[in-house]
């Protein structure tokens, strides 16, 4: 079972009309990526932070963004997995849902 269906398990969204679904997903990817950032910037240097900072307040691309984080921090691989696994334990937690 991926994380995704997980998610969807344990808050028992296949139950929801597709449109609530789909906001709840949203929500649920955005305070992933929230708490990706977060441990993004805990693992940069001060000079990568400080780069990071100005090319996410420009107009960087998404791709330039994912290749300068690729580049600049090789463990943020390893650090998504671990964020949305976190998540997903989270919410299975809270709904009392088993691990798959």
């Amino acid at each position: 079972m991926t994380p995704l269906e997980k998610i969807i398990d344990a808050l028992e969204l296949d139950q929801l009309p597709a449109a609530e679904q789909e906001e709840i997903m949203s929500d649920v990817g955005s305070i992933i990526f929230q708490s990706y950032m977060i441990k993004l910037m805990q693992v940069m240097d001060p000079a990568t932070k400080e780069q990071f900072g100005k090319l996410v307040e420009g107009d960087a691309s998404e791709e330039e963004v994912s290749e300068f984080v690729s580049k600049n921090v090789p463990e943020s691989g390893a650090l998504i997995q671990s964020t949305i696994d976190e998540m997903v334990d989270d919410i299975l937690a809270v709904t009392g849902s088993a691990a798959a």
